[in-house]
């Protein structure tokens, strides 16, 4: 269980500006209750843009938020010797372990994503994560022997859930789950549950760059700025218009891995074992921000035309993907075009 130290913010002002993404509230707000604290080495922001009268209900609602997710972290953390998370990995080809709620649906949700993206994306994929890490150290690439070993230990399917008896189990000795394609999305969504449970319906919740702006029909939406990958400290590319969505974007200008001399892309397609290599930014836009989180991945490893055939199937989904030699694929939806300058 990890211990949270929380910042409180109380902001009477009428607009507030983030670092990387820029967040501005409607106009006649009069104040903006703030938190931030660290979860899975990430700074959580969440902002509820309020009237002034309401500053200590706001700030006792942002504490149960924070707890709520706090609650999720515990969960669906791998690195957590006790979490239901690690007890499924300590397990894998052993016996179906018990697990909470949270994390049921975290993994319930991971696996139909996986079902509807052909395995694109995978909470299973730790293994050949690990083994891209141990080439990154050694400076080596991974040989294609090794690879198709660790990919034996690969695959959603594997992973059998049973809701009724509340219990995960892998398969396999060796395999294991990682979560954090869908994690950070899955803590912003509880937070945002809590939230509105309370009676708030003004939030933005900022989790590294994934982000769910909630606001009444009558006000004014969220404003939230896309970075440019290609010049990430730059101007940028667009402004997106979100009200009631979660804005998630993955891409290849923070992570990477360096071999030799050159750099590999450090999301890792699971049913190769390879590098992704057809984009350089994925933006997706969603209803929930586990879903977006989870896509924004699944998009990045199938390449602009396939993860553009995909979304257009899904409801409430859109995406703009950056292709390697430039070009910006867009859902038939997607609400803005990009100004790319390098």
């Amino acid at each position: 269980m990890m211990s949270l130290v929380i910042i409180v913010l109380v902001l009477c002002t009428n607009c507030f500006a983030g670092n990387s993404t820029t967040a501005e509230s409607p106009a006649n707000a009069t104040c903006i209750i703030e938190t931030r604290t660290i979860m899975m080495g990430t700074e959580v922001k969440i902002k509820i843009d309020t009237d002034q009268s309401r500053n200590k209900v706001a700030i006792d609602a942002l504490r149960r938020a924070t707890l709520k997710m706090n609650s999720v972290v515990n969960a669906v953390s791998s690195w957590d010797p006790n979490s239901d998370t690690t007890k499924v990995n300590d397990n894998a080809g052993i016996k179906p372990v018990k697990i909470n709620k949270e994390l049921m649906a975290v993994l319930l949700e991971a696996k139909e994503i996986s079902r509807l993206s052909d395995n694109a994306f995978d909470i299973t994929f730790s293994p050949i994560a690990k083994l891209w890490k141990q080439a990154k150290e050694k400076n080596t690439l991974p040989t294609d022997g090794q690879i198709a070993e660790t990919l034996k230990l690969i695959g959603s399917d594997n992973l059998i859930l049973d809701a009724k008896a509340e219990t995960a189990f892998l398969k396999y000795k060796g395999m294991m789950l990682d979560l954090g394609g869908i994690a950070k999305g899955s803590v912003i969504d509880a937070a945002i549950e809590s939230l509105k449970a309370d009676g708030f319906d003004n939030v933005l919740v900022n989790a590294g760059g994934d982000l769910y702006g909630m606001c009444p029909i009558s006000g004014e939406p969220w404003q939230i700025e896309v970075t440019n990958p290609k010049n990430p400290k730059g101007p940028a590319i667009g402004t997106l218009t979100i009200r009631n969505m979660a804005v998630v974007t993955s891409g290849d200008y923070e992570k990477y891995i360096e071999i030799d001399g050159k750099r590999y892309n450090h999301i890792i397609d699971p049913r190769t074992g390879k590098s992704a290599n057809q984009c350089i930014s994925v933006t997706v836009i969603a209803k929930k921000t586990s879903t977006a989180d989870a896509l924004a991945t699944a998009f990045f490893i199938l390449g602009p035309q396939k993860a553009i055939a995909l979304c257009e199937k899904l409801p409430d989904t859109e995406t703009a993907i950056i292709g390697i030699k430039g070009p910006v694929y867009y859902s038939s939806g997607f609400p803005i075009k990009f100004k790319i300058k390098n």
